[in-house]
């Protein structure tokens, strides 16, 4: 019978307590240590999984902000624009995703960005688009 579950361990001084019991239950520190890590296992494995979609949360909220500033600074000028176009869902060879852009920095004609995301594709218009500023601002 088990004497450390992670139902049981609710702060550390529980989880000293614990420990303790399951000492005298065992009269082995080594025997304590493994069943504390098992015991913990489903707490330490729910905690990861909790924390990597936290982070893979905070990145995509991240991602999604730059593409909104780069997306106001390509537009940012009179006349500027940008024009977000569906992803190619036929996966003809194409480039997956493009923007288009017109402004002086295209010497007003339609220039379009293409990328495999929508990401890349925006991540391509800024860097054409910082490469003429610093020539031209």
């Amino acid at each position: 019978m088990s004497v450390i579950t992670p139902y049981l361990i609710r702060d550390d001084e529980e989880f000293q307590l614990a420990l303790t019991r399951y000492h005298h239950f065992s009269g082995s520190s080594d025997a304590v240590a493994a069943a504390a890590l098992r015991a913990m296992q489903p707490v330490f494995t729910a905690h990861n999984k909790r924390v990597t979609d936290l982070i893979e949360a905070n990145n995509r909220y991240l991602q999604e902000a730059r593409n909104w500033r780069i997306v106001e600074q390509l537009r940012a000028a009179e006349g500027h624009s940008v024009v977000i176009v569906n992803d190619n869902p036929d996966f003809n060879g194409q480039p997956g995703a493009f923007v288009e852009c017109v402004g002086d920095w295209t010497g007003w004609d339609t220039q379009r960005f293409t990328g495999a995301t929508i990401d890349e594709a925006l991540g391509n218009a800024i860097v054409a688009f910082n490469k003429w500023s610093k020539t031209n601002v």
